[in-house]
């Protein structure tokens, strides 16, 4: 892009301040487009750190009300054949 210039070859500066007031229209559009995208950012940040903890909550409620009766039951009942082995034989 040249810059503007006058017929005798100097920087014409009322064009140079139209260009710096649109240049800083872009800016700020660009600045508006950054915040919408960091804030869509946040949302999906805060969108998957609300699965994991329900994926998390799930697993807790998996291993209490399943997996730990279940191992707790196998364990206890091959330790009382320990010990009964070990008592009356």
């Amino acid at each position: 892009m040249a810059l503007p210039v006058t017929s005798d070859g100097y920087l014409d500066e009322a064009a140079l301040g139209e260009l710096s007031l649109h240049q800083e229209e872009i800016d700020s559009d660009l600045e508006v487009d950054v915040l919408e995208e960091e804030t869509e950012d946040s949302e999906d940040d805060y969108d998957l750190e609300a699965e994991w903890e329900e994926n998390m909550n799930q697993l807790k409620v998996l291993l209490t009300a399943f997996v730990l009766p279940i191992v707790a039951r196998m364990a206890g009942r091959r330790f009382s054949f320990w010990i009964w082995r070990k008592v009356f034989e």
